[in-house]
């Protein structure tokens, strides 16, 4: 006796159930995104898809190097988050002191690791930099009165060490930057004894900004580059 043939339904039935499961589960997902957000989904999901497959196409005929390289732009580039920058270190000073058994703090021996280990052969002098009265202005006008009484007890007036040249950068009201510069600082009384800082608000290294819309006067802000300690400036 023959065996009667299966149905459709019986030969392709773990398949019906699969399929109608994934459609169901596709509809509760559709409903709980929003039906009017699914087109553009579809649409995304659609150029992802012939991307990778035209990305493909274009690297069949790349050599294993080239591949890598491709390989390697698309999954660091993204990853890579570049380290803060840091204020110019007394490495000569540090050095001696952990030397000699003085007490360095932790952190400080951790900035002197991290310096020593920062590339400074990219940097670029600035040619293109404040003098040391516009230096002085530029601090004057950002903390006003607060500055002027630290300097004046003291006859001390403000000057800036070696420059280098900085990124520009888009400020907050988007004035055109035309020339950005990092450097250290340090204040000087009047028989020219470095006094360093003095005290805060003055810091010792910040970036000086001249502007499109006001080309004659340069401006003060954070600096945004480690450079290296001026030693020339902080003769001690």
């Amino acid at each position: 006796m023959m065996n009667q043939k299966r149905s459709f339904f019986q030969r392709f039935k773990k398949t019906i159930i699969a399929g109608v499961i994934f459609l169901l589960l596709m509809l509760a997902f559709a409903n709980w995104l929003g039906f009017r957000h699914v087109p553009e989904h579809v649409r995304e999901l659609y150029s992802m898809i012939t991307s990778l497959f035209n990305r493909h196409d274009r690297t069949e005929n790349l050599s294993e190097a080239q591949k890598a390289a491709l390989n390697t732009a698309d999954t660091v580039i993204t990853d890579v988050a570049l380290p803060a920058p840091m204020e110019p270190v007394d490495t000569v000073f540090l050095a001696a002191q952990i030397k000699q058994g003085g007490y360095v703090p932790p952190s400080y021996k951790e900035d002197l690791e991290r310096i020593r280990k920062t590339d400074f052969s990219k940097l670029q002098k600035a040619t293109d930099k404040p003098t040391d009265q516009e230096v002085e202005q530029a601090l004057v006008r950002r903390y006003g009165e607060e500055l002027i009484n630290l300097i004046r007890p003291r006859q001390a007036h403000i000057r800036a060490g070696q420059c280098y040249n900085a990124p520009l950068q888009q400020t907050p009201n988007h004035h055109q930057e035309i020339a950005r510069v990092t450097c250290m600082v340090s204040a000087f009384n009047n028989k020219n004894e470095n006094i360093g800082n003095i005290q805060q608000p003055l810091g010792i290294v910040y970036d000086f900004v001249k502007l499109e819309s006001d080309p004659n006067t340069w401006y003060v802000t954070d600096y945004s580059q480690t450079i290296p300690f001026d030693y020339k400036l902080n003769k001690r």
